[in-house]
C-alpha cells in the first residue's frame, strides 16, 4: 500500500536527509498535482522544492535532475527543464524518459535539437 503525502511529510520531518523519501515524496505530489487541477500548485511547489533541495546537495543527482526539469516543464518552464534534462545526460544519466521529457519540452517549444 503507497503510502499517503501526509504519512510521507510526517516520515520527512524525521529525517529531513533521507534522499530515497524525498524523492517519494515529490513523486507523489506530483502525481497528486496532476489529477488535482488548480489545487495542484500548491503540490507542484512542494515538489518542486524537494528536488532543488536535493540538486542543491548533490549537483550530480541525475534523478533529482530529471524530476526537477519534469516539475518545471509541467508548469511551463520549457526551457529551463532542458537545462535540468541536459545535466542530467551530462552525468550519463541514460533512461528513455529524459529522452521522452526532453522531446516533450522541445515540441512545447517548437523546435528539436
Amino acid at each position: 500500500m503507497a503510502e499517503s503525502i501526509e504519512q510521507l511529510r510526517r516520515h520527512l520531518a524525521a529525517l529531513p536527509n533521507d534522499r530515497e523519501l524525498m524523492l517519494r515524496l515529490g513523486r507523489e505530489c506530483m502525481k497528486a498535482a496532476w489529477s488535482s487541477g488548480s489545487d495542484g500548485d500548491a503540490l507542484y511547489r512542494e515538489a518542486k522544492y524537494l528536488y532543488f533541495e536535493l540538486v542543491n546537495r548533490d549537483p550530480a543527482d541525475s534523478v533529482a535532475l530529471v524530476n526537477l526539469g519534469t516539475v518545471i516543464s509541467d508548469c511551463g518552464g520549457h526551457e529551463a527543464a532542458l537545462v535540468y534534462y541536459r545535466r542530467a545526460e551530462e552525468q550519463g544519466f541514460k533512461d528513455r524518459r529524459l529522452r521522452f521529457n526532453m522531446s516533450v519540452a522541445l515540441i512545447n517549444l517548437r523546435r528539436v535539437d
